[in-house]
């Protein structure tokens, strides 16, 4: 500093401290698209050090990622696939992991939707439910192969046995009817080994029009999580799709008024001060409160081509829960 011919200095120090939180990729299956419709959805990734700069490979035909992470294109046929994708912050840290894409056809006859795939245990015995709707006599095929341990039956399309290691292991299961109807989705099965972060609670109370969102007894909605025994600060935030209009996320709690009727789906993340996170997909709806739950389907309607089936809207909705099939993301870094 100088004043006046006068000068004075003084010794600083400059401490770089590293990024609050891990990079991390958040996004582990893309919400689906649909035949010769516009596409446009983001890859989420939290922590790092800005800016982020996405890449990607094997992406399906007629898609393309930005350097933002931002997916668009439109789907020609309907497909199931990974895309390896890669994220690098400003100073060289990189995440890289598969991301499940898929794309629909309105007019398909079968559909492959499971309401949950539960996170598998290291040693512990696993049976995953049947994942198909249109076709009790569907006939299954796993593209890629099962987890070491576990065994995929094609007459149930259930996966089973002790899972081997932990990890989080991508597959591509078909379905195809007697009729020849077939559909195929991707998935990401989550191996978990005991006091790893998990989030627990697997379904959200329906919400009422305008009115605030509470559990039936009345209390707050929260997110539970298991493996947190020790009581480590958790960093909360939507990874990717959004919350009902209304509705915010404020740490584990989802509060709010709902101010539309439809569905919604997302992604809750969760991560620790360790850097052990989670992923899980939820879908909340909103409904009128008249008996029997009237909805006006999910809030993608627009997505639905001229002239589909009624109902479609409604359809499209559900398979939006393909996220529910990359249900429990989780990472630790020692």
């Amino acid at each position: 500093m100088s004043s006046g011919g006068f000068t004075a200095e003084r010794e600083r120090t400059l401490s770089v401290l590293p990024p609050s939180l891990p990079l991390t990729i958040t996004t582990r299956t893309m919400p689906p698209a649909l035949v010769g419709e516009p596409y446009a959805e983001t890859v989420g990734a939290v922590g790092g050090t800005l800016p982020l700069r996405f890449t990607a490979t094997n992406l399906p035909q007629g898609f393309t990622l930005s350097t933002t992470g931002r997916l668009t294109g439109v789907a020609a046929f309907d497909f199931a696939t990974f895309a390896r994708v890669q994220v690098e912050d400003a100073v060289g840290e990189r995440e890289e992991i598969d991301v499940g894409i898929v794309a629909i056809d309105p007019n398909q006859g079968i559909e492959i939707g499971i309401a949950d795939l539960p996170n598998a245990l290291v040693d512990s015995r696993t049976i995953s439910r049947s994942p198909v709707r249109g076709a009790d006599d569907a006939s299954f095929v796993a593209l890629r192969s099962a987890p070491r341990g576990l065994t995929f039956d094609a007459a149930s399309g259930r996966l089973f046995g002790v899972p081997e290691l932990a990890g989080a292991f991508p597959v591509i299961l078909e379905a195809r009817s007697p009729g020849g109807s077939f559909d195929r989705n991707p998935f990401v099965l989550v191996v978990l080994e005991a006091g790893d972060l998990q989030i627990s609670t697997e379904e959200l109370p329906t919400a009422r029009l305008d009115q605030p969102y509470r559990t039936t007894g009345g209390d707050d909605v929260r997110i539970l999580v298991r493996g947190n025994e020790e009581g480590r600060e958790l960093t909360w935030m939507v990874g990717a799709g959004q919350l009902p209009p209304g509705l915010v996320l404020e740490g584990d709690t989802i509060r709010g008024t709902p101010t539309e009727l439809g569905t919604s789906a997302f992604t809750v993340f969760v991560i620790d001060t360790t850097g052990d996170s989670a992923t899980r997909f939820f879908g909340l709806s909103v409904d009128d409160g008249a008996p029997g739950g009237s909805s006006s389907g999910c809030r993608c309607a627009p997505l639905a081509p001229q002239g589909a089936a009624p109902g479609w809207a409604l359809l499209a909705g559900m398979m939006f829960a393909i996220w529910l099939l990359a249900p429990a993301q989780r990472r630790r870094r020692s």
